[in-house]
């Protein structure tokens, strides 16, 4: 990358807001949204189970603070994804951010940038997303996720149905369209793959996801914070060219999406440096 950009000293704010949410995000993606989970479901639950993602202090502290109604009898990992620990647990680990954020600025204090790791972040966000989103694209192509109504469902009164059941249902009525919203997300989280598409499968990422967090909320479906959380990382991983979009699209100036660059320099082994020549040239192909 540019020698000068490099180089480029970031403000206060700018050092201040990438502390925070390298924390919170990394937290977020490892501890309560963690795309390993449903690979190695065994060891990560005897993970989890064995640290118990600290319920004990997770209850002390919405007894005493957040008043969720969190109850220590219950297991992290047998509650739904809005339930009273994860929401204790997403405020708590907000709490740690904003800690760590104070004590990284205090003892990095000299740092005049943080390129490097955030270009890497943002591309393990990128993978992150697209794993986390094909499991769903998966569940809709398949027609799992929201399967033909039974019988039972058809004979019950319309009156009788709950907000959620009545979403399931109609989207479970037409196959078709679950295939094909199931097809437009496995697509989509594959242009965050990509350097040169990365940026519009963001854009259109912010559009499936802000579609799906509407019809949690108004259908009252319980992954509300799994949603707000991808929404996040996406919003992240786009952030860095905030200015040049509102300069395409507000002010219709042109502008390019050209990203900085980052190359693995890995020497000693043969295969080593077939794989970093090749990522090398992956990385760097011109626009």
């Amino acid at each position: 990358m540019d020698h000068q950009v490099k180089n480029k000293k970031w403000n206060l704010v700018h050092l201040t807001f990438f502390r925070f949410f390298f924390i919170f995000i990394s937290l977020n993606t490892w501890c309560t949204n963690n795309v390993l989970r449903p690979i190695f479901y065994p060891r990560y639950k005897s993970f989890i189970d064995s640290i118990s993602v600290f319920p004990k202090p997770l209850y002390w502290l919405d007894r005493h603070i957040y008043h969720f109604g969190v109850k220590p009898s219950i297991s992290y990992n047998t509650v739904s994804l809005d339930s009273p620990i994860k929401w204790a647990m997403m405020i708590t680990i907000l709490w740690i951010s904003l800690a760590g954020c104070i004590v990284w600025g205090i003892l990095d204090k000299q740092r005049a940038n943080y390129h490097r790791l955030n270009y890497w972040f943002r591309i393990y966000l990128a993978y992150y997303l697209f794993i986390m989103m094909d499991f769903y694209a998966i569940f809709k192509i398949t027609v799992a996720q929201m399967p033909f109504p039974n019988a039972e469902s058809l004979l019950k009164p319309l009156g009788d149905y709950s907000r959620v059941f009545l979403l399931f249902n109609f989207m479970g009525a037409s196959p078709g369209y679950s295939i094909f919203t199931g097809v437009c997300e496995f697509l989509v989280a594959a242009l965050m793959l990509f350097r040169r598409t990365r940026v519009l499968g963001a854009l259109l990422m912010l559009t499936i996801l802000v579609n799906i967090l509407s019809l949690d909320i108004f259908y009252n479906v319980m992954q509300k914070l799994l949603v707000i959380n991808l929404l996040i990382v996406t919003i992240y991983i786009i952030s860095p060219f905030f200015s040049r979009l509102a300069n395409f699209f507000i002010f219709l100036k042109p502008d390019s999406l050209i990203e900085e660059i980052f190359i693995i320099r890995i020497a000693g082994d043969p295969c080593l440096g077939i794989f970093r020549d090749g990522f090398a040239w992956y990385q760097c192909r011109p626009f």
